[in-house]
């Protein structure tokens, strides 16, 4: 089968790492590879898709307006490289994949977020009237399928819930890691002594880095604990207004801004705790990264991240930079509590959050797709 991811962008966010674990998956396998479309962006991990066997298309739609050109550009695509099944992801993806395809070929969305976008009545209005209820729609978790139905008018029996998943570890990747901890932490600026709280997401307002940093503003600096934030800013604006954030800020000299990591794994495991601030998630991909890690998970307790984490995190209220520093004390202090949750988050990811199971699961949807017949619930 002929498949065609169709994305917003391929920047390094959770979307697009997921992808790329799969079709570092299907080279592994000795499979052939999905191809990908995505419409704005420099296209940042389009490399390491490449050096998978995937075909990369860019569609060129860096602005609302240009969508339906780039709807034309993926019509034209899907002919061409005589694409049997597309599979888009987003907002964006899902509407110019609509448009493109008219119904001719099999189409499968997935929304894995609760888009900022979708915040807004009037978002939500052009949701319904443009996709709810269009086609199949894939989701990570049950409160983002509640989202959906219950905000956006999607038929409740469209809406199908596929957790993430992540691959499992190479014991020669664990071997590499462990051996290349203390070189990532040297690059990071620590000195001995001194523990990583990292932040790694994009720099964006989702995120919550921001956020965190002005609330930790009512609080003297936690000695001993340096702030690792990993990740890329989307807009230059971004960057600015993280900036203007840190200027003055009693924490400046134990805050690092690292840009993107190519190799996040190895960030996750030389960190002394995982930190996400976000203020809203549809899954919380790192978050997990973390439980399979080791690396104790310190989160924003929002629903979503309850349903993934279950009890494997250390919960603190949205923005209580007094629970925040509470629960870097438990790590520092080797409170038992935090042993038991990383043991308890190793088996929850291996159990529940296998990237084989999501794969199956996909596959399965593609071929009743395929078929014509309709997807159960």
């Amino acid at each position: 089968m002929k498949l065609l991811h169709v994305i917003t962008a391929l920047g390094a966010g959770g979307v697009e790492r997921l992808l790329l674990a799969l079709a570092r998956a299907r080279a592994a396998e000795g499979r052939s590879p999905f191809e990908v479309a995505y419409l704005k962006g420099a296209g940042e991990l389009r490399e390491e898709f490449e050096s998978c066997g995937v075909r990369v298309h860019a569609l060129q739609a860096p602005v609302l307006c240009a969508l339906p050109g780039a709807a034309r550009r993926l019509a034209r695509l899907v002919r061409e490289r005589e694409i049997e099944l597309v599979h888009s992801h987003l907002l964006q993806g899902d509407v110019v994949a609509r448009r493109a395809l008219r119904g001719a070929l099999p189409h499968l969305r997935s929304q894995h977020n609760v888009e900022q976008a979708l915040q807004r009545a009037s978002v939500r209005w052009t949701y319904r009237r443009v996709l709810a209820g269009t086609t199949p729609l894939v989701v990570p978790t049950e409160v983002v399928r509640e989202f959906l139905v219950e905000r956006c008018g999607e038929p409740r029996d469209h809406v199908h819930v596929v957790p993430y998943g992540i691959a499992p570890v190479r014991a020669e990747d664990e071997v590499r890691w462990r051996r290349e901890r203390a070189a990532r932490r040297e690059s990071w600026g620590l000195r001995e002594g001194e523990r990583a709280a990292l932040v790694l997401a994009r720099l964006s307002p989702q995120k919550g880095q921001r956020a965190l940093l002005r609330a930790l503003r009512e609080l003297p600096p936690e000695p001993g604990w340096i702030w690792i934030l990993v990740g890329a800013a989307n807009r230059k604006s971004e960057l600015e207004a993280l900036a203007r954030e840190l200027a003055g800020h009693p924490w400046r000299a134990q805050v690092r801004l690292v840009g993107r990591s190519p190799e996040p794994e190895l960030c996750v495991r030389s960190a002394d705790a995982l930190c996400v601030p976000s203020l809203w998630e549809g899954f919380g991909l790192s978050a997990l990264e973390g439980l399979q890690a080791g690396t104790p998970v310190i989160a924003h307790d929002l629903p979503v991240l309850r349903e993934v984490l279950d009890s494997c995190a250390r919960f603190v209220a949205p923005l209580d930079a007094r629970g925040w520093i509470a629960a870097l004390r438990e790590i520092a202090a080797a409170d038992p509590r935090c042993a038991e949750r990383v043991r308890s988050g190793r088996a929850r990811a291996a159990e529940h959050f296998a990237l084989a199971r999501l794969s199956e699961r996909w596959e399965h949807l593609y071929a009743v797709l395929r078929c014509g017949q309709h997807l159960d619930s």
